[in-house]
């Protein structure tokens, strides 16, 4: 079929997405059963099958968006730095991102102001 390359690039986003997740969950609530779970919930959501059908950009998004928090949360300047470079090409994926950016602009202006933006 002409759409298998399609097909294929949405399941492995999705995974992408899903392991991402399991890796944020694992990071910060320190238990492997309780990220599986987060996993595996986000990976049986139907919106993944309905942004799937179609090609549509929130899967990368969404991908970018969780490693962007997963880099955050690790409280270093580095950490800042690539959830910045991630965070920024999820805003290049849709412009759905830039609140979302924002949120974690703010998030680290008040929780820790010397890694926040200038």
């Amino acid at each position: 079929s002409a759409l298998i390359g399609r097909r294929i690039y949405c399941r492995a986003v999705r995974l992408l997405g899903g392991f991402a997740l399991m890796l944020l969950a694992w990071r910060y609530f320190g238990c492997p059963f309780r990220a599986l779970a987060g996993a595996a919930i986000y990976l049986m959501l139907p919106i993944g099958f309905w942004w799937s059908i179609g090609y549509q950009s929130e899967n990368l998004e969404n991908v970018f968006l969780i490693l962007a928090l997963f880099f955050l949360i690790s409280w270093n300047t580095r950490g800042a730095l690539i959830a910045g470079i991630f965070s920024g090409l999820a805003c290049q994926c849709n412009m759905t991102g830039v609140p979302y950016m924002a949120v974690n602009a703010l998030f680290l202006l008040f929780r820790k102001p010397r890694l926040a933006p200038a």
